[in-house]
């Protein structure tokens, strides 16, 4: 899911498995005879078990979503040198102008 290589496309694949993870955990409170009647509501049993490991995987895939979109993202510093590079670039561009 996350990628060494290229964060962006790190992202474009977490956010499937997301959705995914997301569409199966909503389902699990629904699950017909996935709750033991004579134990009470937590526990559980056939595939509302199965689904369980979702969460995890769910949580997993959260994580890895905001790691790529933060090795996206352009730092604090790193923008800030941007914007003073590029506020350079004017002033040399605007006195190059003026002289010539």
């Amino acid at each position: 899911m996350t990628s060494p290589w290229n964060p962006r496309a790190g992202t474009l694949g977490a956010i499937p498995c997301v959705a995914t993870f997301v569409t199966t955990v909503a389902t699990i409170p629904f699950m017909p005879d996935g709750w033991d009647a004579a134990a009470g509501f937590p526990a559980m049993k056939g595939n509302v078990a199965f689904l369980m490991k979702d969460v995890v995987l769910l949580a997993v895939s959260v994580y890895l979503l905001k790691q790529d979109v933060v090795r996206a993202s352009p730092g604090v510093g790193e923008r800030r040198e941007r914007r003073e590079a590029g506020d350079f670039r004017t002033r040399t561009v605007e006195q190059v102008a003026a002289r010539g």
